[in-house]
């Protein structure tokens, strides 16, 4: 696991699902199973966004740290349930270099995430 003084990093991943965007939230060392997600989903189609099709959501952030707040930039968002289980989470607040760390509690209350087993691997 990869920990922020305690709580688990988590990673942001925009996904295409059904020609939607949707925000996959997981543990920062695990890639999403595109095939999982699909199954917990009932999507027809998911596969990995592209950056041109969501950076313009994302204004202020840095490419590839768009932080797991799908909800404040109109998109669901699924959170692995891995996360759910710890009592902290840390993510990147906008920048490579920026971390946000709160209590699992809280980010669930702001986001209200659909909590899922997303993770490959596992």
């Amino acid at each position: 696991k990869a920990h922020i003084r305690g709580a688990e990093l988590a990673k942001a991943v925009i996904l295409k699902q059904d020609d939607q965007l949707v925000m996959a939230v997981l543990p920062a060392p695990r890639p999403v199973s595109l095939d999982k997600f699909a199954d917990v989903t009932g999507a027809r189609t998911v596969a990995l966004a592209h950056e041109d099709d969501f950076v313009a959501k994302f204004p202020g952030s840095e490419s590839g740290a768009e932080p797991p707040l799908g909800e404040l930039y109109d998109i669901v968002v699924y959170v692995d349930k891995r996360l759910a289980e710890d009592d902290e989470i840390a993510f990147n607040a906008g920048t490579h270099t920026d971390v946000i760390r709160m209590k699992y509690a809280d980010y669930e209350r702001i986001t209200r995430p659909n909590v899922v087993d997303i993770a490959a691997g596992v």
